[in-house]
């Protein structure tokens, strides 16, 4: 996503990957920095994980979701803000191995949907597919991409059509993969892209009752 968000360190040397990071708003440029940052947290907080968890790959969105558990079973949250599909293709198959996953959910699509930089939805299949191919043998739900909202400073930065384009693919590798699609549906944001709180709690419950 665009909103950058990065750690408060203090509060991160006491926190769980687990949990809701604290975090505070930083500038764009260091974006990159805390992406890196988080990748490196992640996979070391995996390896000290105790029991399986469910992953959670995808944005900000998810990142921020605070979903905790699904079936009883602890959420290990992996998304990271400003993510597109690579950045879930590469962190997913060794995160869920080493959490010894039995379910993944991914939330990902709104920054490939990004104007002037959208993926090509062929080829944004075709990474997705292996990526699901990369986690077979696990239960698999895939979220819809929310749509989004005319409001500032993220009313334009989105393409509404890119993002329903990747959608239909998604639909797609659901039925192909055998996986659960979580459909999307109307929301309330808070500033064009990312969830007011009460839709926060719907997606939350949707993909509990879902997955």
């Amino acid at each position: 996503m665009r909103l950058w968000i990065a750690p408060v360190i203090a509060g991160l040397i006491a926190a769980s990957a687990l949990g809701g990071y604290k975090t505070a708003t930083i500038r764009r440029d260091d974006a990159r920095t805390y992406a890196q940052w988080r990748e490196t947290a992640l996979h070391q907080e995996a390896v000290n994980a105790t029991g399986p968890h469910v992953l959670l790959l995808g944005d900000s969105i998810a990142e921020r979701a605070d979903l905790r558990e699904l079936g009883g079973v602890p959420v290990f949250n992996a998304a990271i803000a400003s993510s597109r599909l690579d950045t879930a293709a590469k962190l997913g198959p060794p995160l869920a191995s080493t959490l010894r996953s039995p379910m993944i959910v991914i939330a990902i699509g709104i920054n490939d949907s990004t104007r002037g930089s959208e993926t090509d939805p062929n080829a944004w299949a075709k990474e997705f597919s292996a990526l699901l191919t990369a986690l077979h043998g696990r239960r698999l739900c895939l979220a819809s991409i929310l749509p989004t909202q005319n409001k500032q400073p993220y009313a334009d930065t989105f393409s509404a059509q890119a993002a329903s384009r990747l959608n239909a693919k998604l639909a797609g590798l659901a039925r192909q993969h055998g996986a659960t699609l979580i459909p999307a549906f109307p929301v309330d944001t808070v500033d064009g892209v990312h969830p007011s709180a009460s839709v926060a709690k719907a997606w939350r419950e949707a993909v509990q009752s879902h997955c």
